[in-house]
């Protein structure tokens, strides 16, 4: 069953990990973990994740 609040909780954790100066880059469903019960959701696999403030700087400017 598709639970209409899980793109707020991942777009939540997308805004939390661009506050601390990380760019996911591979936001996808495989990369998305929902509970059992589905009331939550966790986004998953930072390997190609872009860290620190020169790599968050065009997300600040809307230029990802």
């Amino acid at each position: 069953m598709s639970h209409p609040h899980i793109p707020a909780k991942v777009a939540a954790a997308l805004e939390h990990a661009h506050l601390l100066g990380m760019v996911h880059r591979d936001v996808k469903p495989d990369n998305i973990i929902v509970s059992h019960d589905g009331e939550n959701a966790m986004l998953v696999d930072f390997g190609i994740a872009l860290t620190g403030p020169s790599d968050n700087e065009g997300v600040q400017n809307g230029h990802a």
